[in-house]
């Protein structure tokens, strides 16, 4: 079943996720920064696994 939830922090899954991917896998250096703290994120679950994560800044929290 896939499944998803919004969080007004930085969850543990999407910091997994976001290591794994942006920084292991293609090198990045600096993927978190204090944007996380105001931004929106999104975590999709397949079978309660995250398997994708999104993060949202709206023009007017900038």
């Amino acid at each position: 079943m896939i499944t998803y939830k919004f969080f007004n922090h930085l969850p543990p899954e999407a910091v997994s996720i976001r290591q794994t991917v942006f920084v292991e896998e293609q090198g990045f250096h600096n993927k978190f920064d204090d944007i996380d703290e105001r931004a929106l994120h999104l975590i999709v679950y397949v079978d309660g696994k995250a398997v994708a994560i999104c993060g949202h800044l709206p023009m007017t929290r900038l």
